[in-house]
Order: C-alpha cells, then structure tokens, then sequence
C-alpha cells in the first residue's frame, strides 16, 4: 500500500544529512508539525511562520524528507522558491506583531525586508489599540503608519528606478559613442581602399 503524504511515521531518530547530528523528535514534535501544516493552509503570514517553524526545527523530518526543499517539493502545491521567499518574511519579522504584518501585502514584507531601516521600524512597533507606537515614540493609526511605509517604499522604488535610468543613459552614449567610432573607421577604411 502506497505511504499517504501525512501518514505519521513510527521512527522518531534521524540522521541530518547536513550535520550529521541524530535528530530525536518526539510525540510533541508531531503534533507541531501537525499543527504547521494546518496553518499552511490558511494565509501566507501563518504559512511563512509555519515554513520558518518547520525549517528551525528539522521537523521536515517526520515527513521522511532529507531537506526542507524536498518536504516543500513533496508536501506543498509551490515551488521551493516561494517558500524561502516566505520564510525571508518569517525570519525578517520574528518579533514584529502579526496584527501589524497582516496590515501589509506579502510583496511589501519581501520589499521591507530588502530595507533594514523600514523593516526596523515595523520589527519595533508596538501595536495596541489600533494604533501603532514606533521605536521614536511617534504613536499613529494602522492604516497611517502603513500608508507612511508604503510612501518610504515607494520612495526609494524611485530612487532606485532613476539610478536605472541614469546607468542606462549612460550605457546608451558609450554605444552611441562607440557607433561613431565605428562609422568613422569604416570611412577611414573606405578612403584606404580607394586610395590603393
């Protein structure tokens, strides 16, 4: 009879293929990874904590996977890059508030992430209330402080797409400049030949 995905597995030591540490993992331990895979299936914050949970605790393990690539590979409907991706939001966002998180879409959390001073802020927020206390003391609604978040972001996509545009200008006039080059030898060369 062919092993259902979920099925739980009676050996509970394991050899991490990385380390080569005896990985003992008890009844405890199945009922986390249990519980991780139920909260997979319910929003991207709770799959990315999930993700992080049974990536720190090798609990991949129990499911008779070597790695979290392959229990991602063989236990979940998307690609192992998806799945770092959220873990980056689990593992930049540890201590920050889930009421916060929830405020914001995933591809924000992965753009904040990428900015350490913004992620900072949102890390060390205090949240009551509705209301949103940053480290500065500075107090504000949900929807304000998120609103200022993705002005900064917004700011510096900006920043980042002149600097593109800038570097292509450039790449532009060195072609433009080797082009003229190029025609003027071939004039050099055309007034060569026709000289012999």
């Amino acid at each position: 009879m062919a092993k259902r995905k979920n099925d739980i597995i009676a050996v509970k030591d394991f050899t991490d293929p990385d380390t080569g540490d005896v990985i003992q993992l008890t009844g405890d331990d199945e009922k986390a990874i249990q519980l991780c895979e139920q909260e997979i299936k319910v929003g991207f914050l709770r799959i990315a904590f999930a993700l992080k949970t049974i990536r720190d605790r090798k609990l991949y393990f129990l499911r008779e996977c070597t790695s979290m690539r392959q229990y991602i590979s063989d236990h979940l409907d998307y690609s192992y890059a998806k799945g770092m991706r959220l873990m980056s939001i689990a593992d930049a966002y540890k201590d920050a508030d889930p009421d916060l998180l929830e405020q914001f879409s995933q591809g924000t959390l992965l753009e904040l992430a990428r900015n350490p001073e913004l992620a900072a802020e949102v890390q060390g927020a205090e949240v009551g209330d509705g209301e949103v206390r940053l480290p500065d003391g500075e107090v504000m609604g949900y929807k304000e402080f998120v609103n200022k978040i993705t002005r900064e972001l917004g700011k510096l996509a900006e920043e980042r797409e002149s600097k593109h545009v800038k570097k292509l200008a450039v790449q532009k006039d060195q072609l433009h400049g080797k082009d003229e080059l190029l025609k003027l030898y071939e004039e050099r060369l055309q007034e060569s030949e026709q000289k012999n």
